[in-house]
């Protein structure tokens, strides 16, 4: 059964999703997300947003939507977008993944990518039928890969909004492995840093 192109999840307007209701941040001007977050220069910090916002649908294929994002990059910068798979208490499982290489000086620049169009995939871009599935983020890429790991992205607000409840790792990984489908993840910071602009469409 095809899912309904008209119906959209969060708290603002958006246009209509191909591949189902829209996940991530709640409108598509982003105006609001104005903090700096998501460990600039860093590669290897992890994140996910367990909020209702966030999670996906069964069935979405995420492979046919389009990635949304607000950087603070003064140059072209590389970061991962995953699919996170609730297992128990903190700790998820990737399920899938994509690279962004984001071109150029993005300072405050709303940007959008087809995900078939990302140069690095991996995982299984269908969420199953069972489980919870939310969006989440790698704050970088290994060292010497694309265009490095030099950027922020914006957020709206520390903590305390509806339909956000983000989670992240305190230990990076290492500067010379990627994210991979089955990686598992257990994150220690918890709720401080809500509504990271990013979004799938």
């Amino acid at each position: 059964m095809s899912l309904p192109t008209s119906f959209f999840i969060g708290r603002g307007s958006g246009g209509a999703s191909p591949f189902g209701s829209a996940v991530g941040y709640h409108d598509t001007t982003m105006t609001n997300a104005g903090y700096g977050w998501f460990s600039a220069g860093s590669y290897g910090y992890l994140g996910v947003d367990a909020g209702a916002d966030y999670k996906f649908t069964a069935g979405q294929d995420v492979s046919t939507g389009v990635f949304r994002w607000k950087g603070m990059s003064t140059q072209s910068n590389s970061f991962y977008i995953l699919v996170f798979e609730f297992i128990a208490g903190h700790t998820y499982d990737v399920h899938y993944g994509f690279r962004v290489d984001s071109v150029g000086n993005t300072y405050g620049v709303v940007q959008t990518m087809d995900i078939s169009n990302s140069p690095q995939t991996f995982g299984n871009p269908v969420i199953p039928s069972t489980g919870d599935y939310y969006l989440g983020w790698r704050s970088g890429v290994p060292s010497g890969l694309a265009y490095g790991s030099s950027g922020n992205l914006y957020s709206e607000s520390t903590t305390g909004l509806p339909n956000s409840y983000s989670k992240w790792s305190s230990t990076q990984g290492s500067s010379n492995t990627a994210p991979y489908a089955g990686e598992r993840i257990t994150f220690d910071m918890i709720d401080q840093q809500d509504y990271v602009a990013i979004r799938i469409e």
